[in-house]
């Protein structure tokens, strides 16, 4: 297993906030992601996904993050699509889990 980490300056944003259950709804459409933790640093905010590498790459998660829509799942079963209003931007790393 290893971690995804990108810089995620919009977590600070309250206006941004009532988003990120979309954002954790969208990332679930990839079976390989299995768990998400925006962290705060001293520095920057930072958007950590934990994902299975037989199940899904950087390079699949990086795109997801930019799809324009996000497909998210409610708790009625229902499924819709909603604009992304992130916008990622910075430098990605990825990360071993100890």
């Amino acid at each position: 297993m290893k971690v995804y980490e990108v810089p995620f300056n919009e977590a600070i944003d309250p206006e941004m906030q009532h988003w990120m259950p979309y954002l954790v709804s969208h990332a679930s459409n990839n079976d390989g992601i299995v768990r998400f933790k925006v962290v705060f640093t001293d520095s920057d905010p930072l958007l950590r996904l934990w994902f299975v590498q037989k199940l899904t790459d950087p390079g699949k998660i990086r795109q997801l993050l930019a799809e324009p829509m996000f497909l998210v799942h409610y708790p009625d079963k229902t499924v819709k699509k909603v604009n992304n209003p992130f916008r990622f931007e910075g430098s990605e790393r990825i990360l071993e889990v100890k």
